[in-house]
């Protein structure tokens, strides 16, 4: 499925509209311009938004026009016309810059863009639980391609516990899971954590303290920094990002401190005094970093790659790499289906393998 520019989508979006109607009453489809309204595979695949604010404006005409119809009952709102109208409304939403969870085909409205390191597609995703030993698929979710993999983590769970009556003693994962609320859920279900942290950052530059850094005393809610002063100020804020929100503190530490300091050259460039932010999940977060840089973090990240494998037989081998259907809920029996041929061709060779036979000792000479 190729991602459309948005003039040609809102354009696909009008025609869609107008095709409903016109199987209603063929006049109101002339009278709303289903006759001045040509799609053609260039509007549909160009990159360049060339008369986007002409079909932005036809797109809001068309949707006056055909509300006024349906208030005068002279059309009726059947399921496939309300589907395209919603689809009409959303694409011209979309075309804010800041707009998130863009529609991205009129053909399958719940397909988004995904983008993970160097890969971008559209469509959908799977994620799933995987038995490190077995091999063999626990629980399995499909979500739009957009969907953050964190957000996933206690679902997938859930329906391990349900379905199964499974609750793992460990379980490792990517960075994609390293939210403080996981960390924390993992804490509370007893399970030992071994998820991959991302990688803090200086805004100021990536040479300079992070916070980790800074060392946190959280009986006595102090911050003490590289250098040994410690925040003389603390207040609570609420953070929040593209993808959720979470509390905890500020810390502020003094323009006297910071300008006296050796190592502010390292810390920060302002005149002002460095500030630091203290997740109300921090304390997880330092527990999973300790845990990840021991021995047996690093021992449980080295057998990944078995579920990278895994992931690979689903994608060269059962058909994960492509879905079949448009639509969410087709989407899911897809997936399902994918990861029952997985397990049973797993269940197969595990109980039909043969087994590795010692060859036989050498004969001794009496």
């Amino acid at each position: 499925m190729a991602v459309t520019s948005l003039s040609g989508l809102i354009k696909t979006c009008r025609h869609n509209v107008l095709k409903s109607v016109a199987d209603q009453d063929v006049k109101i489809a002339d009278k709303l311009g289903i006759k001045d309204l040509k799609v053609i595979k260039q509007d549909k695949f160009t990159r360049v938004e060339e008369g986007l604010e002409k079909e932005i404006s036809e797109a809001e005409k068309l949707l006056d026009g055909v509300t006024s119809e349906l208030k005068a009952k002279k059309l009726e709102a059947t399921t496939e016309l309300q589907r395209h109208l919603n689809c009409l409304e959303k694409a011209v939403a979309d075309r804010a810059e800041d707009a998130k969870d863009r529609l991205v085909s009129p053909i399958d409205p719940d397909a988004r863009a995904g983008k993970k390191e160097h890969k971008n597609w559209v469509g959908y995703k799977g994620h799933m639980v995987i038995e490190e030993t077995s091999e063999i698929i626990t629980a399995i979710e499909t979500t739009p391609a957009n969907t953050d993999d964190g957000g996933q983590l206690k679902p997938l769970l859930c329906q391990q516990e349900q379905t199964h009556d499974i609750i793992p003693q460990e379980l490792s994962g990517d960075k994609g899971y390293d939210r403080g609320a996981n960390l924390e859920y993992l804490e509370d279900k007893d399970i030992t954590g071994y998820i991959s942290l991302s990688t803090k950052m200086n805004k100021e530059g990536k040479d300079l303290f992070t916070v980790d850094d800074f060392i946190y005393d959280e009986a006595n809610e102090t911050l003490t920094c590289p250098g040994g002063c410690t925040a003389p100020y603390r207040r609570f804020a609420t953070f929040r990002n593209d993808k959720h929100q979470r509390n905890g503190d500020i810390f502020q530490f003094s323009p006297s401190q910071c300008n006296a300091c050796e190592l502010k050259s390292l810390c920060h460039k302002s005149n002002r005094g460095r500030s630091v932010s203290i997740s109300f999940y921090d304390g997880c977060y330092r527990k999973m970093k300790q845990r990840m840089e021991s021995e047996e973090g690093k021992e449980v990240y080295r057998r990944r790659y078995k579920i990278e494998h895994k992931v690979a037989d689903l994608a060269r081998w059962c058909g994960m790499r492509r879905c079949r259907y448009r639509g969410l809920c087709r989407a899911k029996i897809h997936t399902l289906l994918s990861a029952i041929a997985a397990n049973i061709k797993r269940m197969a060779k595990l109980l039909w393998e043969i087994p590795e036979i010692p060859p036989p000792k050498p004969a001794m000479a009496t």
